[in-house]
């Protein structure tokens, strides 16, 4: 392996390099050596983590990865004398994730989620509850109230009963007996 350009533009080839997540179109250039046959070298290489068979023999001495996902990588790349000797060269790198798909994003994700489940759940229940001891409060004024009109009743009936019953003593009290007015009046 020749060089690694990131984007086009050329990368040290640090082992076991660690890219950012949006640090992801890799090209690698290649160069297989024969004394004898410059013009038969031909080239497979893979992305093991990527893809998992070689590529198809041929003579093109560069490939791009593009958009790679997050993970960890090596390119590996053969190439033949074409005699059937092999010489093999790799890379390892590794592309860490963006952070929202990271173990810790999606815990925080998750408490803040059950967090702010049972605050809401705790709000409407003291919601609730308040507005329960507001109807409480004016069944009890209504049931005073009533109360107090149902004595207010009582007592004007009382009133009345009363009034009734004084003014049917003055009536027998002016008016002479029914016996006597039968008799003076028949």
């Amino acid at each position: 392996i020749q060089r690694m350009r990131l984007f086009l533009v050329d990368e040290p080839m640090i082992p076991n390099k660690e890219f950012k997540y949006d640090e992801n179109n890799f090209t690698f250039d290649f160069v297989g050596v024969s004394l004898s046959a410059a013009s038969k070298v031909t080239y497979q290489y893979k992305l093991e983590g990527f893809e998992d068979d070689w590529s198809i023999a041929s003579n093109v001495r560069f490939h791009t990865y593009s958009n790679l996902p997050a993970g960890k990588y090596r390119f590996v790349v053969r190439a033949d004398n074409g005699s059937g000797v092999f010489n093999e060269d790799s890379y390892s790198f590794e592309i860490s994730p963006p952070f929202w798909q990271t173990w810790w994003f999606y815990s925080l994700s998750t408490i803040i989620l059950v967090g702010g489940g049972y605050l809401t759940f705790r709000y409407r229940v003291q919601k609730i509850e308040k507005e329960k001891r507001i109807l409480e409060q004016k069944v009890e004024e209504r049931t005073k109230e009533i109360s107090h009109q149902k004595e207010i009743i009582e007592e004007k009936n009382n009133d009345i009963t009363e009034s009734i019953e004084y003014a049917r003593r003055l009536q027998f009290a002016i008016l002479p007996e029914v016996e006597t007015i039968q008799r003076d009046l028949p």
